[in-house]
């Protein structure tokens, strides 16, 4: 019988041989006589090494989850060692991956006007899930109150030298939030034209432009 086909050269070699041993009569004795014929085998598909698979790539954007990574193994095809690509899919997890970073509002939220602390927001673009959402983000901020006016009080408009001045002051107090006041004389005016009055003269009379005179109408 023939034994098994063999013999070749490499893994991908399709073309080997085969031998059987025969018993035949040479000098009026039985011996041996070796036989050999061709023989072939189909290698095509059989892996003959494999590489290794490269990084995850391949993805659509910054967020996207799902990407492909390849290897090159190296196969039989027609008696001969070729490259072969493999490909295979492979994800990553991309969740809070920042895309981009908004800008911070004006600092707000202030409780009133001499509050000192407060918050400011933004919104970020992140990942959740593969793909791109809004995230906010807060923080504290704080602003300087210390000049900020929190009331303004006047006085009563006083200062006239006679019955028949027009013109006086009053006094102005402004207080802050750090606790500060400060106060100021500001002009004021009052009508007293035909007011009854009595003169430097002691005469009596009306006032007339801010002066007691005593033209005009008779004298009370």
């Amino acid at each position: 019988q023939y034994g098994a086909c063999g013999g070749y050269s490499d893994t991908c070699d399709e073309t080997g041989t085969q031998s059987r041993t025969n018993q035949v009569c040479s000098n009026g004795a039985q011996v041996d006589s070796s036989e050999s014929q061709a023989c072939s085998r189909d290698t095509d598909g059989t892996v003959v090494s494999t590489g290794q698979y490269g990084a995850c790539g391949g993805y659509s954007d910054t967020c996207d989850e799902t990407g492909t990574q390849s290897r090159t193994n190296q196969v039989c095809s027609n008696g001969a060692q070729v490259d072969s690509s493999e490909s295979q899919a492979c994800s990553r997890d991309t969740d809070g991956t920042v895309v981009s970073i908004g800008q911070y509002s004006a600092c707000g939220g202030y409780s009133d006007n001499c509050d000192e602390t407060g918050t400011q927001s933004r919104t970020n673009q992140v990942c959740s899930n593969g793909a791109q959402v809004d995230s906010n983000e807060s923080r504290a901020c704080s602003r300087d109150t210390s000049n900020t006016v929190v009331s303004v009080q006047d006085g009563s408009c006083s200062g006239f030298v006679d019955g028949c001045d027009e013109t006086g002051s009053f006094t102005r107090t402004t207080t802050y939030c750090d606790g500060q006041q400060t106060t100021s004389s500001l002009p004021c005016s009052r009508v007293t034209q035909g007011r009854r009055c009595i003169n430097i003269f002691s005469q009596r009379g009306f006032c007339d432009n801010g002066f007691c005179t005593t033209n005009g109408p008779t004298p009370f």
